[in-house]
Order: C-alpha cells, then structure tokens, then sequence
C-alpha cells in the first residue's frame, strides 16, 4: 500500500508539471521516447547512478535538441572516475563499482520521472520486468539492496529539487547534486542531498563584491522565475540595499514565456540609461533565448554582463553571441582542468559505449547519418570541442560517494567478515551512506571537500572575463574567491576587457558624486541624488547627506566635515595700538607719580597750601589709576581684568572728578559769601572736604557694585560676524556702563557750574578758569566718547578715555602750578597776579553799574582778610 502512495505522487506530480506541454506530433513524440529511455550502464557489484542534462529544454518539446559538448563531458568524467577507482587496488579491491547514466533532458518533470524509472528498475524483484535487455543484463549482475548506493546529479536546480524529492521519498538515496540553489540547503526536505558546488548565495555574495569593488550601486537585474534564478534574486534583493546598491530594473523570465516576454525585457533593460551593468541569474535555456532574441531582433544591447555559472560555463555557447557579451565578467564554480580526462574524452568516436557520444558525433558534426563521416570523427575533430574544467567537480562527486561507501565497508570489517556480500546483504538503511557523507573529509582535485551541516561545501568561484585577443576570444580568469578565507576582491582594472572597447570602468551609477563644497539629497531610490550646496557657515553631516550649521565661534575646515574653531580676536600687546597706547601709559604713571612727589616736597608753598592739597593727591590717585587702567583694558580679557575694569573705569573719574566739585564749589562759597559777612562759610574744612569727596566716591563704589552683581562681569566671546569673527571682550551691558558713567558725568557739568560762576573772581590763589577750561575739554572729550562708546571696540575706547582724561586734567590743575613754582618768581606771580586784577578792574568800570549783580551776586573785592582766610582754610589740615 506504501509503495501505491508513493507511486501515485510522482504520477500526480509528473501529470501536473505536463499538464500544460502543447500537442505534438506523432514523429517527435517518437524521438522524445527515444531521448527517455536512452541509457548507459556498466555492470558492477554495486552501481553508482547518474542523472545528467543531455538534450535542451522546449516549451513544446520535452526533450529537445542536444545541448553543448560541455555536457557530454560531464558524463564521460563520471564514468572515467569511476573507471579510476576500479582500476586502482587501493581503493576497493575484489570490488567493481558499475554506473548507471539517464538523462534529464534540462526538464524538472523529466528528472522526476527519471529518478522514479531508476528506482524502479533497481527495486523490482523480477528482473524481467526490465523491457530494455542492455539495462536488464547490466544490472543482472549487482547488489540491488545496495544500489544505487548514490545518484550523481543532476545539474540544474529545479530538476534537482524533483529528482531529490522523489529519492528521499523512496528510500532516502542520497544524491551528489550540480545544482546550486539555495532552496536546496532546506535540510528538513531534502536529508539526502549535497553538492560540493557552493550554494547560490555564496555566488550572489561573490557577485555583490564585484558591483562593490567597481563601485556600481545602480545596476539591472535579469532572472529566471525558477528555483535557481528565484534564490539568487531573493539573495540580490535582501543583501544589496544593505551595501546601498539599488536595482534600476528588475526583469523576471520565465522558461515558458513568449517573445513578447523577452524583448519586453530586454526594452526595460536598454532603457536604463544611467545603468549600464546587467546582471543575469538565470538558467542555460533562459539565457539563451534572451540572447537569441536580441540578436535576431537586431538589438544594440550595450550592457556590461555579469553573468552566474547557470550558463556561461560553456565558451562554445557564449560564442554565438560574442559581439554583445565581449567583455562579460562570470562566475564559475571553482575547478581545474584535468589533463588525462581530457585527452581519454578527446579520443572517444563511434566505438563508443555511450550512445550519447555517437549522437554528438553525427549532430555536432554534422553528418546527418553519413557512415563515412561518422568512422573518421572523433570527438576531438567537432568544431565546438572544448576543454570543460568542470568535469573535475563531477570527477570530485564520484569519489565523495565512493569514499563514504569505503568507510563504511572498512567498519563493517572491523566487526564482521570483511566481505563486500556480506556487507552488501546486511545494508538495511540509506541513513548509514548519509552519515557517511556527511564525515566525508578528502582533498579532490578542487581542494578540500567536506559538507557542513546542511550537506554544503564552502564558497568557491572562479570569475573570468571575455575578452578578445588575435581576432580569437578567450574566457580569461582573473580572479579567485573564497567565502571563508577573504571575501573581498583586489582584481587589477587592466586584467579586464570591457565591451564597446571601453577603456575606462563602465558606469553604473544613478547619479555623479557631489562636489566637496556640495551635500547629498536622496531621492527614490537611495541610489538616485541630488546635489545641494551648503551654505558658507554649514558643514556636512552623515555622510554628506545633511548640512548642519557651525557654532558662530567655528567655521567650516577646508574639508567641510567638521568645524573648527576660530581664533578669537583681542587687543594683542604687539599690536601698534597697544605699544602707543602702552607707552603713553607709562609716561602718564611716571608723570603723575612725579607730579605727586613735587606736590609733597612743596606742599609749604602757597600756591600748592592754596589749592587744597589732600584734594589734590585723592585726584592724583585718580589720575594714576587712569593711567594703570589702561594694562587691564588692553589685557587679554578674563574673569579678574573684567572686574577690575568694571569697577575702576568708572571709578577713575569719580576720583578725579568728585574732589574738583567739591573744590569748585568751596571756592565759590569762600568769595561768593565774602561779601555778605566775614564769617568763615561751613564745610571747608580739610576734613570735611575729604569725607564728602570719599561719600561721593563710595556712592560710585554702590552703584557699579550693585550692577556688579545684577551683571556679573565676565570675558565672553561676541560674534559680530558669525563663523567669520569672534572677538574676546569684557560682557558690558549697556545698563552697568551707562549709569556710572552719567555719575561722573554730572560730577562734571557740577564743575562745569561752578567754574563757570567763578570765571570773574580774582586771580589770586584761584583755580576757576583751569577748572574750567579742564573740564570743558573733558566734556567734549565725553560728548563723544559715550556713543563711540557703543560702537566701535569698547577696550581701546576706554583706553584712549581714561588716558586722555588723566592727561588734560594733570596738564591743566597740576603741571601749571608746578611750573609757576619752578620757573616762576613771587614777585613775578604777584606782578602777574595783580596786572590781571587791573584789568578786571577797568573792564568793570567800563561796564554799566551792576551789570554783575545777578539775585545778590556781586564781584567782592579782595581784601587781606579774605586772602588770610583762603590760605588759612588749605592750612586746616596741616
């Protein structure tokens, strides 16, 4: 009953597959019986089976014409290994391995029904059932439990997928396959089956490193809709957006579509223009009628090929359409030719055992049955004979079978009678031949062969170029690749011929790269970009795809990849600025120190007792930190020099400034009220002057202090023209440099006032017009000092301020009565003294009566008790 179920699938799924196969004729059906049930067999004590592509595939013909010479080699190398091993006494001795060959005819439901012929003749009882008398007397002779012990083949994937499925479904025989694809590797489905050809996605990785190392990130994908060309397209489309490759067209064929299919396409693919790299995943019979249609079509397909091992394995094949494949780069299993192979396939003629050879000869040579021609040939004199290197992989097969069969013989010896019957007759189980397998570890003619877990071998391929040379073409190898060593590539460019005569790589991008100074925008798909500039402050950012501004104190570097930071501009003490600046600094300390020194040596004198001495040294202090000011403001800004000028610009003034009001208006109290009463007026003490000067200073103190703290100063960078310049300066509010600012300035339009009220008094011991004219020349100063103040480099401003301040203010109150004392006698400041009161006098009395009364004011005379009070009252501290 098992058997009937068994049975009845593979007949269901054989009537499925057909079920769509057009009419035929009677002739051709004749023929395609012929080409089902051809075979070759050797005789032996146990038989290797062999399942092998033959004959082409045809919508309409199940077995069609005979396919390329490459194939017939691949039979012969399976019966020249197995001829190998049993003439070698080292291998099996006293034991003959025999073969059994079918075809498959490149057809899934073929291989399906070739796996279930084998089974069949091998697993009836009665050899007489076996209507083919060459098969019946071949296999009469085996071990039938044991044989096949394993099936060679077949080559492509979907025949292997139905082969393998009905093989596991029989009796779990394993199967060495050709095939390559990955739905194979399903070691739940298929238990038996391996291959020591790598699996379609080692090949697709091999073929992502090529598009990688020549940089095509925009390229056409061309498959076909079976189990080889789907598994290399679900492998190309998972992994290649992860490398950021795209597929500018995607082109599926299947083995039954018309021409329409193909040249639609083929239209699809001639049409990219930005893309002119083709990748073709697909069968022998799909290949060649994509490229059959372009060439009947007379098509100009200018496209650089890279092409899977599914069919350019053969030259002779890829030669009927050299002018449009020249340049093609392929990937091929890795092999290696076989010398000895070579020369036995070479010589095989008519005499031949294999049926198949005798076909060759008469449809390659096309002798049509000329008995002549067919004597005199030999496979050698066929025009499209070629040397196949990957028969070394069939060669391989044979022996990875052979080998796990000798395993397990020598364990059986270990345990009983070391005779190959008995081993034979005991076997119960193609469990114990796939566990063999799988500890199968040998060195073959294409290196190491052993399966992992799955049944695979490991990545290996060859990739070769077409190239022309001498008017012949050539596949030239220019490359090994190994997945498990280095999978990346290192091909040499002039190891490569490219189509069209290129000499340079082609092409295959969506768009150019951007110039440096320009970002990447991605369009659909990521492949495709455009390309933005940035703007000059800006740099790019993840992998030039955004452009993300710099800090204003950074400026893009010159590889506009990262921003670096400008250096920051300050008053620099090698700047001429700052050495003139400096150097008028320390002339102002030296002089301001000296003028203090000549006050205190002649601090008797009555033009110095007269002007209030300890006034003098508050303002000569003043004077001298106007003078040091000017180091801190030209410094390098930090934290302790923005305090200090905080606090003693404003304060340099209020120094200089609130003794010269209260001086001012003491002399005017002294003569104003001289008139009115000989009383000393209030507050005109030494001391008390002193105490109000240092209130007004203090409220100075409060008012930057209070600033101070509701706008901490510091040293902050300002950007006035951002990512271009960063100047280093003190933080100055307007607020905390306005206020104190006006409070020196009122101080001084209260010495303006006064001095201006006191312009007519005598001459004698008054400072009134040097008041004067010294703070009229500051006021002008200040008048346009505070708005430049605000616009211009506030640090050299201030400099120049406080500098020139300290100057006017030590040239007009200081250095004056120091050169009256040095360079002039009494007698001489009397005469000068008294002439100008002369003049007053007369100037007076030309002017109408009380013309200088003004609500009481009136010019009193001087009489000896106000000079003796004068004097007296600069004498109080002393």
């Amino acid at each position: 009953m098992l058997k009937l179920v068994k049975y009845g699938f593979l007949i269901v799924s054989l009537g499925i597959i057909t079920a769509k196969r057009k009419t035929i004729t009677q002739d051709e059906k004749k023929e395609n019986i012929e080409h089902l049930t051809k075979a070759t067999c050797s005789p032996g004590d146990v038989i290797l089976a062999g399942l092998f592509p033959l004959h082409d595939y045809h919508r309409e013909v199940m077995c069609a014409q005979l396919l390329e010479l490459n194939y017939l080699q691949r039979v012969e190398a399976f019966i020249w290994a197995i001829d190998q091993i049993n003439n070698n006494p080292n291998m099996f001795p006293d034991v003959k391995i025999g073969y059994f060959i079918l075809d498959t005819c490149s057809n899934p439901s073929v291989a399906l029904g070739q796996a279930f012929t084998m089974y069949k003749y091998f697993k009836f009882k009665n050899m007489s059932k076996i209507s083919d008398s060459k098969i019946r007397s071949c296999l009469q002779g085996s071990n039938r439990a044991l044989s096949p012990f394993a099936v060679i083949g077949p080559e492509f994937s979907d025949s292997s997928i139905q082969a393998a499925m009905a093989l596991t479904i029989f009796a779990n025989i394993p199967m060495i396959s050709l095939s390559t694809s990955d739905e194979l590797s399903n070691n739940l489905r298929y238990p038996a089956f391996f291959r020591i050809v790598s699996p379609s996605r080692f090949q697709a990785q091999a073929i992502i490193d090529i598009l990688l190392y020549f940089n095509w990130t925009y390229i056409n994908l061309v498959y076909s809709k079976e189990s080889y060309g789907q598994s290399g397209f679900n492998y190309l489309s998972a992994n290649l957006p992860i490398h950021n490759i795209c597929l500018a067209e995607i082109v599926g064929i299947s083995p039954d579509d018309n021409t329409a299919a193909y040249l639609n396409g083929i239209y699809r693919i001639n049409g990219q223009i930005k893309s002119r790299v083709t990748i073709l995943f697909a069968t022998s019979f799909v290949a060649k009628s994509l490229f059959k249609h372009v060439k009947d079509n007379n098509i100009n397909l200018d496209q650089t090929w890279l092409i899977s091992e599914g069919w350019a394995n053969s030259l002779s094949e890829v030669l009927k359409y050299k002018e449009m494949l020249r340049g093609l780069i392929t990937i091929q299993s890795y092999s290696v030719s076989v010398p000895e192979f070579t020369e036995y396939f070479s010589k095989l003629s008519m005499k031949s055992s294999n049926p198949w050879v005798r076909e060759s000869i008469n449809y390659h040579g096309n002798c049509n049955g000329n008995r002549t021609c067919l004597d005199m040939t030999t496979l050698r004199d066929l025009p499209n004979f070629e040397n196949d290197s990957y028969s070394s992989i069939v060669i391989d097969s044979v022996y990875t079978a052979v080998f796990a069969l000798q395993s397990l013989f020598s364990k059986h010896c270990k345990t009983l009678p070391c005779n190959f019957n008995n081993f034979a007759t005991s076997f119960k189980s193609y469990t114990s031949i796939v566990d063999a397998l799988y500890r199968t570890n040998f060195t073959g003619l294409t290196g190491q062969i052993n399966f992992d877990d799955v049944g695979d071998a490991r990545g290996r391929y060859i990739i070769r170029n077409l190239r022309k040379s001498s008017n012949q073409y050539e596949m030239v190898t220019v490359k090994t690749w190994f997945h498990n060593k280095n999978p990346s590539l290192s091909i040499k460019i002039n190891d490569i011929q490219w189509n069209m005569n290129l000499t340079e790589t082609p092409l295959a991008q969506c768009s150019k790269s951007c110039p440096p100074q320009m970002y990447t925008r991605f369009l659909q798909p990521k492949c495709c970009w455009e390309c933005f500039k940035c703007q000059a402050n800006e740099i790019f950012k993840a992998n030039r795809t955004v452009c993300e501004k710099c800090h204003p104190a950074f400026k893009p570097g010159l590889a506009t990849t990262k921003c670096e930071k400008i250096k920051p501009l300050y008053i620099e003490w090698n700047s001429i600025i700052s050495v003139c600046l400096g150097g008028f600094s320390v002339i102002g300390c030296i002089v301001s120190v000296l003028v203090t020194v000549l006050f205190f040596i002649n601090s008797d004198k009555h033009l110095i007792r007269a002007c209030s001495r300890e006034l003098c040294y508050i303002m000569l202090c003043g004077i001298t930190v106007s003078h040091l000011l000017v180091f801190t403001l030209l410094g390098k800004p930090s934290l302790i020099t923005c305090w200090l000028n905080r606090f003693c610009f404003p304060l340099s003034g209020t120094l200089v400034y609130a003794p010269l009001a209260i001086k001012s208006n003491r002399i005017y109290r002294i003569f104003f009220l001289g008139k009115k009463s000989t009383r000393k007026p209030r507050f005109i003490s030494s001391r008390t002057q002193i105490g109000i000067a240092l209130a007004f200073i203090a409220i100075q103190f409060f008012i930057c202090l209070i600033w101070s703290f509701e706008y901490p100063p510091d040293a902050v960078y300002t950007y006035p023209v951002p990512n271009n310049v960063v100047i280093l300066a003190c933080k100055s509010p307007l607020s905390p440099t306005i206020v104190p600012l006006c409070y020196n300035l009122l101080l001084i339009l209260v010495c303006v006032y006064y001095a201006f009220l006191s312009r007519y008094f005598p001459d004698n011991y008054n400072e009134s017009k040097f008041i004067f004219l010294s703070v009229c020349t500051t006021l002008s100063l200040w008048v346009g000092f505070i708005p430049t103040l605000l616009m211009i480099n506030q640090a050299v401003v201030e400099a120049i301020a406080v500098m020139f301040v300290g100057m006017v203010t030590l040239g007009f109150l200081f250095i004056s009565k120091l050169y009256a004392i040095y360079y002039l006698s009494e007698d001489r400041i009397k005469v000068y003294l008294n002439e100008a009161n002369n003049e007053k006098e007369i100037i007076s009395e030309r002017r109408s009566n009380n013309i200088l009364t003004v609500e009481g004011d009136h010019l009193p005379e001087v009489t000896k008790e106000h000079e003796t009070e004068f004097i007296n009252v600069g004498n109080n501290a002393n």
